[in-house]
Parts: C-alpha cells; sequence; structure tokens
C-alpha cells in the first residue's frame, strides 16, 4: 500500500515539475527551458537500458545484481 501511495507521490511531483516547466522560456535565448530535441534522443536509450536492466535483474542472483551495483558505482 505504502509504495503505491510513495510512487503516486513522485509521479505527480515530477508531473508539475514538467508542467511547471513547460510555461517556463530560456532566460537568454527565445528558446523553452526544455530542449525537446535532446529529450526526443535520450529516450531510445534510456528505453534500452531500462530493458537490459530488467533482463539482468531476471537472469542474475539478487547478490550478483548487488554486487553488480556495487561495483559499478565505485
Amino acid at each position: 500500500v505504502f509504495i503505491f501511495s510513495t510512487t503516486g507521490m513522485i509521479m505527480g511531483a515530477a508531473g508539475s515539475t514538467v508542467y511547471y516547466n513547460l510555461k517556463l522560456r530560456h532566460p537568454t535565448l527565445p528558446l523553452p527551458i526544455i530542449d525537446y530535441d535532446l529529450a526526443l534522443l535520450f529516450q531510445p536509450m534510456l528505453m534500452l537500458g531500462i530493458s537490459i536492466g530488467v533482463a539482468f535483474n531476471v537472469v542474475f542472483a539478487e547478490w550478483m545484481v548487488t554486487v553488480l551495483l556495487i561495483f559499478i558505482f565505485m
């Protein structure tokens, strides 16, 4: 029950931040503050990374995932 409410709170905060930033403009250039081209460029790599991470989480044991994460983030 708490996990769903936490996820909902995070999603609501992220959504409201994006909505707020949609109206903002760049301080010196006549551009929106959100770079949509960059967001579209990152999206495929983000989806690929999520897919690989889910596959590794299913294939590897829990202790091995923990060791790999510690090794990667050191």
